[in-house]
């Protein structure tokens, strides 16, 4: 068996995986590491790019039909591929990884381990075995459903698999979107003797080249982050008592009063969602199931001025304190918190990020800067805009630059 193949799953985006090809093919070749491409595109314009790279041996085509989801492409790899290769790595055509990411990964193939969780957003290189299936899903549930953050051991992870039970389970419309994650922890806990690997990675090792675009599902957005996400969870084996707790993991972005008034005004939530998936509400974000109804019946504009006011107004105070105004972050919340303010005639300064490495240089037409360098010698009022998970940290981290430097900062969920 060859030792591990890369995964990539694709729809309609031939410049993406051109990107990545550019940026990892010659890496890969050099680790002895293929790459498999699964287009379902409606033309032929990924082929094209793909076939620009003909003279590297470890790069493989594959035509899939365009109307099978990326989700069934999933299990399809894991069925086909189980075979030649002993670990299988699914990423999405729109992430891309280092060298140094790589090297670090291939270190930590280990046949005692069937089961890897790659946290790409960490500040250093660390890792840790686990061998409670219910940590293990409280810790990386969520993010596991993003493509790329899980590679799997071939055997024993995919031997004797009941594929047609996996596929009549999850491959529902209820759970669709997040039916790898149904796949991962139910095999899991089949697996005797299971161990899994949580590595941690620095930020700059991984980007995501699509992060200042929506999401391919963002008119879906409320289904898939309420019905799915606790459609596939609750359906997991008795084994995992901890299902409720692990349902409130989900990064509370997504469900924010912030992200509900954004998404009525683009015509993605309303009365109707509300009323679908309002037992969701009360399960995953009970905080929030009040704010929910508010914002689902009143109109936007008394609801952004009900829950916006209180962040305009201080946005205000502290331009009239002559503070700079920034956004911490450079990813999707990043942009959508941006998006927001100027929906609300705000703008702002800057984003902020801990380190420029990965980051680009500009978001549209605000400057990219690294926090520490900027914030030395102005006056600076912060909003926080990133993964819930990791406000904690980047908090931590602004306290400490609080001591030499003029800073106040704010949450934006």
């Amino acid at each position: 068996m060859n030792k591990i193949a890369v995964c990539v799953p694709t729809y309609n985006r031939p410049d993406k995986i051109w990107e990545v090809l550019e940026k990892e093919i010659g890496f890969l070749q050099r680790h002895d590491v293929d790459m498999h491409i699964f287009d379902s595109s409606e033309n032929a314009e990924t082929r094209k790019n793909i076939t620009e790279y003909s003279q590297y041996k470890n790069l493989y085509y594959h035509e899939i039909a365009s109307d099978i989801r990326s989700n069934a492409k999933v299990f399809y790899i894991y069925q086909e591929y189980a075979r030649q290769y002993e670990y299988i790595w699914v990423i999405h055509d729109h992430t891309v990884f280092t060298e140094d990411a790589l090297c670090y990964i291939l270190e930590h193939l280990d046949e005692d381990i069937s089961y890897y969780f790659l946290e790409i957003q960490s500040h250093a290189y660390a890792w840790e075995d686990v061998t409670d299936l219910e940590q293990l899903l409280y810790e990386t549930a969520w993010l596991s459903g993003r493509f790329g953050t899980v590679i799997v051991r071939s055997t024993p992870f995919l031997c004797d698999v009941d594929w047609k039970y996996f596929n009549r389970k999850y491959l529902t419309e209820t759970m669709w979107n997040y039916s790898h994650i149904g796949f991962y922890f139910e095999r899991a806990s089949q697996v005797t003797d299971f161990r899994a690997r949580i590595i941690k990675f620095p930020r700059d090792l991984f980007s995501d080249i699509s992060r200042s675009q929506k999401t391919g599902w963002y008119r879906d957005s409320i289904r898939i982050c309420l019905e799915c996400w606790g459609e596939v969870i609750s359906s997991l084996p008795e084994c995992y008592t901890n299902k409720r707790e692990v349902l409130r993991t989900q990064d509370k972005w997504f469900i924010s009063k912030y992200s509900l008034i954004t998404y009525k005004r683009n015509k993605v939530y309303g009365i109707r969602q509300y009323w679908n998936y309002r037992k969701w509400i009360q399960i995953i974000a009970p905080d929030e199931k009040r704010n929910a109804f508010l914002i689902a019946f009143l109109p936007n504009f008394v609801s952004q001025r009900l829950y916006t006011g209180r962040l305009i107004s201080v946005i205000k105070r502290m331009r009239s304190e002559g503070r700079k105004i920034c956004i911490y972050g450079a990813g999707r919340h990043a942009i959508e918190c941006m998006d927001y303010l100027e929906a609300c005639g705000m703008g702002i300064d800057a984003f902020l990020v801990t380190k420029k490495e990965g980051n680009p240089e500009r978001i549209r037409s605000y400057p990219v800067y690294q926090a520490d360098t900027y914030v030395h010698d102005k006056k600076v009022f912060v909003i926080i805009a990133i993964m819930s998970d990791q406000i904690r940290e980047i908090k931590a981290y602004l306290d400490f630059l609080k001591e030499n430097s003029a800073i106040q900062y704010m949450e934006f969920v």
